[in-house]
């Protein structure tokens, strides 16, 4: 897998790799990462792939982003309590 592209975001750092027959398109901030994989028929090269970063996928990425903060937030609210404190 080698990283053909970097797509500037002031938010998250997009990285587009390219495995064999695919392209990976990876979405990261400071706590969660996202992929998405597009097949080669999928798209028509590279200008394709970073054509579908737009921002109604934009968008689609920060609700994903906002869900997994809330579940992993309420996740560590739940853990932290199952331990008594030791003095």
């Amino acid at each position: 897998m080698q990283i053909v592209q970097y797509i500037p975001h002031p938010r998250y750092k997009i990285t587009v790799f390219k495995s064999g027959r695919r392209y990976i398109v990876k979405f990261d901030d400071a706590d969660h990462d996202l992929s998405l994989k597009f097949r080669e028929g999928e798209v028509d090269g590279l200008k394709d792939v970073v054509s579908q970063v737009n921002q109604e996928l934009l968008e689609e990425i920060d609700q994903v982003f906002e869900t997994l903060s809330s579940f992993r937030m309420s996740r560590y609210q739940r853990s932290s309590k199952r331990f008594p404190d030791i003095i």
